[in-house]
């Protein structure tokens, strides 16, 4: 219209009631096309004119008219697609419009159909549910709706397969317990089903209430090591009757522990514990103990799941009474009924402590005739016997000496005789009344020089002075 693409703006559009009348500007859009809303069904002018970005404007266009109707001419269109859920007699179709319009299903086993089901109400989520069909069959089908205009609209031919006739499948028996378990199946349509189980015979029943497809139940009130039957009957959407096979489980053994000993373990530092029992199935190694002292008790668990269990329990207080429980767990995920037993710890399993460890090495007199001793002073928190041992040079093994034993006391202190200026690597030995034993880390000391006596410091002096004297005597 005479407007150039470089510079063009958009679309000025002018409406009149009167051919000849005033034409006012309505709208200006940079599209190809205008919805005027708010309308009267009578007549209205158009024509429209380009403007470009500096507001110029083309020669109008030809002048077009239009009566409004209000009604659509067209029918809505799909914005989503049918989809078909489908059940052994049931298919449930689902589909939505832009516009309301009412739902219908064409349906047949051949593709000319021949069936119709629906609903005339005007919405735009359709949904229409067909009864009565055939059990695993073949359907095609095409929606149909019809706007409030009497404008139609249709999907393409589909096709669906019905499921097979009701059936119970995955029947299962889980979670068995000494007294319960659950038992579970499905149906491959929505069903209410009466479990019925017993031993021996099917004398208990639980009933559903609702319908479902996915189905649990637990029984209670079992029997531990018992066989069971157990079957289900079913009813459908449709009042068709179906059941299962009768099945057949099992309760577990109870398990139990025997041939329980609890004894005090001998010779280790700190006071311990050895348990020792059996079970009649193979089930992890559990206790809890715990001092009449403790509130809380304390845990030992081994995973690994066996007949025979030993548990060794260390760094226990002397002298203390404790109460341990025997649970664990079996292979079937029951918890041992507990054993209670108890047993009081050994007054003195620990071993002495060093408190002390001190040692030097000291001379005695001068020049060539002196003496040399280290002294090792050792002190423990309870009376022991003190046994050094040593020898020359740095080692941390190895030692080629050693003292007597010093009595029992708290307080040692060892003579040891040494050479002057000699290097010794020793370590204590403490037995406390009990026998315990407790080796000292090793320790090393430098004994001293010793010290010239006076002739031997003059004689020195001496010699450096009037050392030509002893060259002379040498010759």
């Amino acid at each position: 219209m005479g407007a150039s693409s470089d510079n063009f703006e958009g679309y000025v559009i002018y409406r009149s009631t009167e051919l000849d009348g005033t034409y006012a500007s309505v709208a200006t859009t940079s599209g190809t096309a205008y919805v005027d809303t708010g309308l009267e069904s009578k007549p209205y002018y158009y024509y429209i004119k380009a403007k470009d970005n500096t507001n110029n404007l083309s020669v109008a266009s030809s002048i077009v008219t239009i009566i409004p109707t209000g009604r659509y001419t067209t029918a809505p269109t799909l914005i989503q697609k049918p989809t078909v859920k489908t059940q052994s007699f049931i298919a449930t179709f689902n589909w939505g419009t832009s516009r309301v319009a009412s739902s219908f299903v064409e349906y047949g086993k051949s593709i000319s159909l021949g069936e119709t089901n629906g609903q005339v109400d005007s919405v735009t989520d359709h949904e229409v549910i067909i009864n009565g069909l055939s059990a695993d069959t073949k359907y095609f089908y095409k929606v149909k709706y019809i706007d409030p205009d009497g404008n139609i609209g249709t999907s393409e031919i589909g096709n669906f397969t019905t499921l097979p006739p009701p059936v119970v499948s995955e029947f299962a028996v889980t979670e068995i317990k000494l007294d319960s378990a659950l038992i579970s199946w499905k149906t491959n349509t929505s069903a209410t089903c009466i479990l019925k189980y017993g031993a021996g015979s099917l004398s208990n029943t639980i009933e559903e209430t609702d319908g479902a497809s996915a189905h649990i139940q637990k029984v209670v009130g079992l029997v531990a090591e018992t066989d069971y039957q157990a079957q289900v009957d079913c009813v459908d959407g449709d009042l068709n009757d179906f059941n299962s096979d009768q099945y057949n489980f099992a309760t577990p053994i109870k398990p139990i522990a025997t041939d329980i000993t609890v004894q005090n373990v001998e010779n280790v530092d700190l006071p311990t514990i050895l348990i020792e029992y059996k079970t009649n199935i193979k089930a992890t190694t559990h206790l809890y103990y715990k001092s009449s002292e403790e509130s809380t008790p304390h845990t030992y668990l081994t995973e690994e799941k066996t007949i025979e269990h030993k548990a060794e329990i260390r760094g226990l207080d002397p002298a203390k009474e404790y109460v341990l429980t025997i649970i664990g767990t079996d292979e079937n995920g029951i918890t041992l009924e507990p054993v209670e037993q108890k047993i009081t710890t050994k007054s003195d399993s620990r071993p002495p402590e060093i408190t002390i460890n001190r040692a030097v090495g000291k001379v005695l007199g001068r020049g060539a005739s002196s003496q040399a001793n280290l002294y090792v002073k050792i002190e423990t928190n309870e009376p022991t016997k003190l046994k050094i041992k040593y020898t020359k040079g740095a080692s941390v093994s190895g030692f080629d000496q050693s003292t007597g034993e010093d009595p029992l006391n708290t307080y040692h202190l060892m003579t040891i005789p040494a050479e002057v200026g000699q290097m010794y690597s020793y370590q204590a030995e403490v037995f406390d009344e009990a026998g315990n034993l407790t080796n000292s880390k090793v320790s090393t000391i430098i004994v001293e020089d010793a010290k010239s006596s006076a002739s031997e410091i003059i004689i020195g002096t001496t010699t450096k002075q009037f050392g030509w004297l002893s060259e002379i005597w040498n010759k």
